[in-house]
């Protein structure tokens, strides 16, 4: 039975991973279609500072073409957007790109990164001036081994490094969104 346990929560966040870069690469597909190329938006100015300028930024060019959104809130430095797949999302801004902590239940606490990166938390960033929604782990390597290595330690997806193991995400998508037989975490 845990077994069959395991691979079922394995599915669950598999499919909530490629559900989540979809959702969010069709928003700014659409958005594109009003708003002209991604690259050519008004982003924030202030690293993790102005929720007024994030939640302007995402009113404007991702919330209205959302589909799935089922509720938004936001306090002084982040964002949360909450999609009807279950899949809860804290956005920040940093410089030029959007952290999105993406998580599949709620945080014991208020800090978006409470848990295990690659486990309870992954890492996507938007960066409208590539156009794109991708995981973390696109500046690092395109492979596998990278990915479980590279990043400064702290980023690997690897459970022998203490760390944020935000890498993670983009594993699972270079595996084809299937977690590898030899994933470092257990679900």
């Amino acid at each position: 039975m845990p077994p069959l346990i395991s691979n079922y929560k394995k599915r669950v966040v598999e499919n909530k991973l490629k559900q989540t870069y979809s959702i969010f690469n069709q928003a700014i597909r659409l958005s594109e279609i009003k708003n002209g190329e991604a690259s050519t938006w008004i982003t924030p100015s202030s690293a993790y500072g102005s929720s007024v300028n994030s939640k302007k930024c995402l009113n404007t060019y991702i919330l209205p073409y959302l589909n799935g959104l089922k509720k938004f809130e936001d306090n002084q430095t982040y964002i949360k957007i909450f999609l009807n797949n279950g899949v809860y999302t804290y956005w920040a801004w940093n410089g030029g790109h959007f952290e999105v902590y993406t998580r599949f239940k709620l945080p014991k606490s208020e800090n978006f990164v409470d848990g295990i990166g690659g486990k309870d938390y992954f890492l996507f960033y938007l960066r409208p001036n590539l156009r794109d929604f991708v995981p973390a782990g696109w500046q690092f390597t395109q492979t596998k081994v990278g990915l479980m290595t590279e990043g400064g330690g702290l980023h690997a997806c690897n459970n022998n490094i203490r760390g944020f193991h935000i890498n993670c995400a983009r594993l699972i998508m270079l595996n084809g969104w299937r977690i590898p037989k030899d994933y470092p975490f257990k679900f």
